[in-house]
């Protein structure tokens, strides 16, 4: 069921129909009521234009997590593999120090 969601930004009332909870929806409302805010405190730039560059800031946001997110998946990956050679590597150390302690 969509939750319905009355918000505010840049000074205009909206309503929002989002499968999100309310919180949530709030939670991104205000963050782009800031970024417009950001845009236009102590300036006259008319309000579609602030919505523009609020988008296009919070476009950029996005896309560099999005390069982190895959950079940060990548180190895992690697680490991910290492752990498993090195597991790897100590079972066959332990396999040839019992081999070892046996013979001797």
């Amino acid at each position: 069921m969509k939750n319905r969601v009355v918000v505010s930004i840049g000074g205009c009332p909206y309503t929002i129909l989002a499968d999100e909870s309310e919180e949530y929806v709030k939670k991104i409302s205000a963050y782009v009521n800031g970024k417009i805010s950001e845009i236009t405190s102590g300036s006259r730039i008319p309000s579609l234009d602030a919505t523009v560059l609020a988008a296009l800031n919070v476009g950029d946001e996005y896309f560099k997590a999005l390069e982190l997110n895959d950079s940060l998946r990548a180190q895992l990956k690697a680490s991910i593999d290492e752990n498993a050679k090195l597991k790897s590597q100590i079972a066959e150390l332990r396999r040839a120090s019992a081999r070892y302690e046996k013979g001797s």
